[in-house]
């Protein structure tokens, strides 16, 4: 539960981890991530600052992870595309949804919910890849010259989609929406009722699970990634 970036870099532990297992095991190299932004909680009359304003909600998910992690928090999980977000609402098959401030904007949503929770749990992710034999079989001159463009490229678009949240955000309480920021004590809630997530799969993965859990720990010692999306330090942990 953070929007900060240190912990995405190319030159971070886990994204190291990452994108050599990525290589290794389907023969692609991850030329750059790509950020659609951080994932929160869209709703109607309530807030979820608190894990358990979800529990026994009908919550839309898009991927399995997500599913657990609003299920071992209480609620039941429905998974469904971007494009049936604004449907699903009006139908009452959800009565609130997990995604990226972008679904938000795209889908219209301020006209089905009034309320946004900036949870952070996750951020989004697209990788921009090229098959290993193709790069191999590139000039070493031209490997480095697109190494490099997509490095900066990737640095740019993290800068862009930080102002494009911020834009947006503004834009959603120009729609009337309510926005809540997690206080510390609320994201160590969070955190607690989500522990089976990181569990489970640490129980589920190889040696991969195990060297990404050891960096995603201490991650959750460093300064990037110890406070809440508003401010202090953890006291809950």
């Amino acid at each position: 539960m953070t929007d900060r970036v240190e912990d995405l870099s190319p030159d971070s532990e886990m994204r190291r981890l990452i994108d050599k297992a990525v290589l290794d095991t389907i023969g692609v190299r991850v030329l750059r991530w790509q950020s659609v932004g951080n994932q929160i909680f869209v709703s109607k009359g309530k807030d979820v600052t608190d894990p358990l304003q979800i529990k026994d909600r009908k919550v839309r998910v898009f991927s399995e992870t997500v599913a657990q992690f609003v299920r071992h928090c209480g609620a039941h999980p429905v998974t469904l595309s971007t494009t049936r977000l604004n449907e699903a609402f009006r139908k009452s098959e959800i009565d609130m949804a997990t995604g990226a401030g972008s679904a938000v904007f795209n889908r219209e949503l301020w006209t089905v919910a009034d309320t946004i929770t900036r949870t952070m749990h996750a951020p989004i992710e697209f990788l921009l890849i090229v098959n290993e034999k193709t790069w191999q079989a590139l000039p070493e001159a031209h490997r480095a010259i697109l190494a490099e463009a997509a490095r900066t490229e990737e640095r740019h678009s993290r800068e862009n989609i930080a102002e494009l949240e911020a834009k947006n955000y503004t834009f959603f309480r120009q729609k009337g929406m309510t926005i809540h920021e997690l206080s510390v004590d609320d994201v160590a809630d969070w955190r607690a009722c989500s522990a089976a997530v990181i569990e489970d799969y640490i129980h589920n993965t190889a040696e991969l699970g195990r060297q990404l859990m050891a960096a995603y720990r201490k991650l959750r010692t460093d300064p990037c990634c110890s406070s809440s999306p508003a401010t202090g330090t953890f006291n809950r942990r």
